[in-house]
């Protein structure tokens, strides 16, 4: 994942999962296929290398 990708996007997600901590939490993302991609290597389980994503 780039430095720029995580310096913007990763403290949404920090403060998405706190906030879910204390209450249900329901989010939608419009976003490029390249972020799903980048968002799934760094999350998803299994765990699979960026370009094995692939967003159809």
């Amino acid at each position: 994942m780039c430095a720029g990708f995580e310096a913007k996007v990763l403290p949404v997600l920090r403060a998405l999962e706190s906030q879910r901590a204390e209450e249900e939490l329901q989010v939608a993302c419009i976003v490029h296929g390249g972020t799903i991609m980048a968002l799934m290597e760094r999350y998803a389980e299994p765990r699979k290398p960026y370009f094995e994503w692939g967003v159809k």
